[in-house]
């Protein structure tokens, strides 16, 4: 049955609440106050509505509990995910700063003074250090990753 635990619920209950098939309103059978039904006195066929909901009333929280759980891990998981991502084109983007500043400083070294490659080296140092700095944080994020990944069923 496709669906999930709450809507299975409710056609269960839906299904208790119709009649069975073999018992028709107007057959022999039917149970009436003035003459009892052939095959008993007072056996019902489905459990009484009071205990199946005391069973879904105690089953559902738990149920309930798991779906969240998981959905929040699925949450976190996905906050993650977005998060490398992102890591990653600013790493990308970062590395690219530090090629061009570099390459400015080799291809520029005769003509800068001694300020301005002071200054250039200076960015490009910054530079790396951020560049460290969220290399060290992806590294981290994609060790979660992983880890979580390898404790997936």
């Amino acid at each position: 049955m496709d669906g999930n635990y709450s809507e299975t619920a409710v056609a269960r209950a839906e299904r208790r609440k119709r009649p069975e098939p073999g018992s028709a309103s107007g057959s022999s059978s039917t149970s009436t106050p003035d003459r009892p039904s052939a095959a008993g006195v007072g056996t019902p066929a489905v459990p009484p509505a009071s205990s199946s909901s005391s069973l879904l009333a105690t089953a559902a929280p738990v149920r309930r509990d798991t779906l969240e759980a998981r959905d929040a891990g699925d949450r976190d998981s996905s906050k993650r995910r977005r998060r490398i991502k992102s890591l990653e084109e600013k790493i990308s983007a970062l590395e690219s700063e530090v090629d061009r500043l570099e390459a400015r400083l080799w291809e520029e070294a005769l003509t800068l003074g001694p300020i301005a490659s002071r200054d250039l080296s200076a960015q490009k140092a910054a530079k790396k250090e951020e560049l460290d700095r969220l290399v060290e944080d992806w590294a981290k994020l994609a060790e979660e990753e992983s880890h979580e990944a390898g404790a997936r069923p």
